[in-house]
C-alpha cells in the first residue's frame, strides 16, 4: 500500500449515544492518514463530544442547519474533489464497529469502488448475486451501505 495522501471518511451522525465509542474506534485504526467529516442536524445535543475533540485536526464538523442532508452530503463531496490532500472518499455509519483494520483492510483491495453490505436485517434478506459490470452494480443493488471510491 503506497497510498500517500488522506482517506476522508464521511459520517452522517444519527445516534449520538454510540458517537463516542465510534470515534474511539476509528482513533485505533493501524492506518493513520485519515480524516473524517462528521455531520449533524442542528437537533442533536453533540456539544460536549465537539468540545472533547475541539483540537483534534482530524475531525471536520459540518453542521446541517436547515437542508436536506443530500445537501450537506454534496458539499463534502465538493470539499474531496477540490482537495488534493485526499484520494479516497468513504461513507461510514454512525452506528458499525470499525475494527482497527477497516480502513487498511479497504485500501489493500487496490479497487476502485468497495462497498458494504446488509447481508440480513431481522425481517429482510437480500439475496447475493453478482452483477455483469458496474451499470448492473449502479441500477439493480439493493441493500448498500459503506462504501468507498
Amino acid at each position: 500500500m503506497e497510498i500517500s495522501r488522506y482517506v476522508l471518511l464521511v459520517m452522517n451522525i444519527e445516534h449520538t449515544s454510540l458517537l463516542q465509542f465510534t470515534i474511539e474506534r476509528l482513533f485505533s485504526q493501524s492506518y493513520s492518514l485519515w480524516r473524517i467529516v462528521l455531520l449533524y442536524n442542528k437537533d442533536l445535543d453533540i456539544e460536549n463530544i465537539k468540545t472533547k475533540y475541539k483540537n483534534n485536526k482530524n475531525i471536520i464538523w459540518k453542521k446541517n442547519n436547515d437542508h436536506h442532508i443530500a445537501n450537506v452530503f454534496n458539499e463534502t463531496l465538493k470539499y474531496f474533489l477540490e482537495n488534493d490532500d485526499y484520494s479516497h472518499l468513504c461513507f461510514i455509519n454512525d452506528h458499525d464497529k470499525y475494527y482497527p483494520n477497516f480502513i487498511k483492510f479497504l485500501l489493500d483491495g487496490k479497487r476502485d469502488f468497495v462497498y458494504g453490505n446488509y447481508h440480513k436485517r431481522k425481517d429482510y434478506i437480500i439475496e447475493a448475486r453478482e452483477y455483469k459490470d458496474k451499470e448492473d452494480l449502479i441500477q439493480n443493488y439493493q441493500g448498500l451501505c459503506n462504501t468507498m471510491w
